[in-house]
């Protein structure tokens, strides 16, 4: 198991989208606090936090008893449609085509409801990428343990910044992470369907290249189309 091609894409992926996600959802958390008090707030995002990690340390055992095979091609697939909706997300709010959304709205009913569905992205990642490559529960701990450094380092900046990260300086992280998870996503997905891709695992870098070229041209290119169909 590489460490270069393979370890440290996954383990930053993780700890990448840990960061981001569980920020927006304590902003969001935060935004329920202001409404109904810092103790219900905590109350639901411990449950959401606590029943997603619960599900991951279940999933993880049982998913490995499936095939090589089976689980990159399986969990890859799903990584790379992901990625790429990050991606193109992340693209059209950094070409101005998209606003970014504001997580200190507060629309959400309770901090359960706000904060889940972060948990439930992290939550994807670190299964698909710490099991997608088929190399059992040691890349798997890895790639928890990194989400893991990446929710409590968004719970510091939470509890430090009065603000969440403006959407200029967390877009930048956003497009590094739909880079990450689409070219491993690419990568796995070939390897479960048989493809022996040139260059090895370090093929993995060319992905990363491809996508992140393209997302540079679609990030200047797409306003000017956006002026020219006004």
């Amino acid at each position: 198991m590489a460490f270069w091609s393979t370890v440290a894409p996954a383990i930053a992926a993780s700890a990448a989208a840990a960061l981001v996600e569980m920020a927006q959802g304590f902003s969001a958390a935060q935004a329920v606090a202001n409404r109904q008090g810092r103790r219900v707030a905590l109350a639901g995002t411990a449950q959401a936090v606590g029943l997603t990690a619960a599900a991951v340390l279940v999933a993880g055992p049982l998913l490995t008893f499936a095939g090589p095979h089976a689980l990159m091609l399986g969990l890859g697939g799903p990584l790379l449609a992901y990625g790429l909706s990050r991606l193109r997300e992340a693209a059209l709010q950094a070409a101005g085509v998209a606003p970014a959304p504001d997580h200190r709205a507060g629309t959400a009913p309770d901090a359960f409801t706000a904060v889940l569905p972060h948990v439930l992205n992290v939550a994807f990642i670190v299964i698909a990428t710490g099991l997608g490559r088929g190399h059992g529960l040691g890349l798997y701990e890895r790639v928890a343990a990194g989400a893991l450094a990446g929710t409590l380092l968004a719970a510091l900046l939470c509890r430090l910044a009065p603000q969440p990260l403006p959407a200029a300086q967390a877009n930048p992280l956003r497009i590094g992470i739909g880079v990450i998870l689409s070219s491993l996503g690419l990568f796995w997905t070939g390897q479960g369907l048989g493809i022996n891709w040139p260059g090895a695992d370090f093929v993995l870098y060319a992905f990363g290249a491809f996508f992140l070229t393209t997302t540079f041209f679609a990030v200047t290119f797409l306003p000017e189309r956006a002026r020219g169909r006004e």
